[in-house]
């Protein structure tokens, strides 16, 4: 049982992974906070790219990819940071296509990571990009990625600003 309801799982210090060519399908449900994801990485220096990840239907939790940082004891600190994720497609997510946090102040962060080349699209109601907890996610990169979704207000939401047009940032 995957406590953090994903399909794919990279945690606690896995670093150096290369996630490549997958048709990702839906996401599961977990016991940590009954989140969805379709993939959930809380580690560092791995690279997501050439996937496609579709169809994670579960409601307000769905989320394409998480990249998150937190202390899950007194003893470490979980940093998700120097990411690249890139030539991949997000596609009818009901929720979050792309997350990006930090759950606490213990020094963990979600810093330095590149979004690139990324299609987003037909994702749910709230942004598809949203970043969370600014004073620990700092310095992410997102260039060349193309977002829509029909009906949507707010595209990007960064800290809890949100934009309202689309981009091709």
């Amino acid at each position: 049982n995957n406590p953090t309801g994903s399909l794919i799982y990279i945690g606690d210090n896995a670093y150096y992974n290369l996630i490549e060519g997958n048709l990702v399908s839906g996401g599961g449900i977990g016991s940590l906070n009954q989140s969805s994801n379709s993939i959930y990485i809380n580690s560092s220096y791995n690279i997501v790219r050439k996937n496609i990840f579709r169809d994670n239907n579960n409601g307000s939790n769905s989320t394409g990819l998480t990249l998150k940082g937190y202390q899950p004891d007194t003893v470490r600190i979980i940093s998700a940071n120097y990411n690249h994720v890139y030539n991949n497609v997000f596609l009818n997510i009901d929720n979050l296509a792309i997350l990006l946090e930090c759950t606490d102040s213990s020094g963990a962060t979600a810093n330095n990571n590149k979004f690139f080349n990324n299609i987003l699209l037909g994702n749910g109601s709230a942004a598809s990009i949203t970043i969370n907890n600014d004073i620990y996610t700092t310095n992410n990169f997102f260039y060349k990625n193309d977002i829509y979704s029909s009906g949507v207000v707010n595209i990007i939401n960064d800290k809890g600003t949100t934009t309202s047009v689309i981009l091709e940032q």
